[in-house]
């Protein structure tokens, strides 16, 4: 009889649990980003980012695989290259670009974990994700200047990126800031590179 009662009886409602706090991820951002400008990538241990963002540990595990994970996300979660306008002038948008991408590695907490970041050779979705949306924008730029005639049509826009992308890692991995004559030195080479 009471098997029977147990299995007449309505389902209960699904817990939900406690909601997630709003701003949480917010304050694990503001701690790496935190520990990174005071110190170096070994100090932005998850202890230590939970402890500055007042969480626990398996709040940060529940979100990111590991700690290159989570700084990857701190530092480049958040992709504004999509949303620059693409003018068709290859110059302007090139300039546009690298002038944007300097800035985002040139702040010291990028330079305290691309060490840290390079040597762990960590290389996750979530990562593989958000380098693909900055590809797709960059080939947008150059997919422009190809049908325009600015481009010749057998340049790799990959091998484009990659040539960029480096520069500016060198530049920031050797502690040495990324000037303006720099970035306009490099955007001209490049111009230079795939014209026809």
């Amino acid at each position: 009889m009471a098997t029977e009662a147990v299995k007449n009886r309505p389902p209960s409602p699904p817990r939900t649990g406690r909601p997630r706090d709003p701003d949480v991820e917010a304050r694990i951002f503001a701690a790496v980003l935190e520990l990174l400008a005071d110190g170096s990538y070994a100090d932005a241990t998850i202890g230590a980012v939970a402890r500055r963002a007042g969480v626990s540990r398996p709040t940060i595990y529940r979100r990111w695989s590991s700690r290159s994970e989570l700084v990857q996300a701190a530092l480049f979660g958040v992709s504004h290259s999509a949303d620059m306008d693409i003018t068709g002038d290859l110059v302007n948008d090139l300039t546009a670009w690298v002038d944007s991408a300097a800035m985002r590695l040139s702040r010291r907490a990028v330079a305290a974990a691309l060490p840290g970041l390079l040597a762990e050779g960590h290389d996750s979705d979530r990562g593989r994700a958000l380098l693909a949306v900055r590809r797709e924008h960059f080939h947008d730029i150059l997919d422009g200047a190809v049908r325009s005639g600015s481009v010749r049509d057998d340049v790799d826009a990959d091998v484009v990126l990659d040539l960029l992308l480096g520069a500016l890692f060198l530049h920031v991995a050797s502690g040495q800031p990324i000037r303006k004559s720099f970035r306009r030195q490099l955007v001209t080479l490049i111009v230079a590179a795939v014209s026809p």
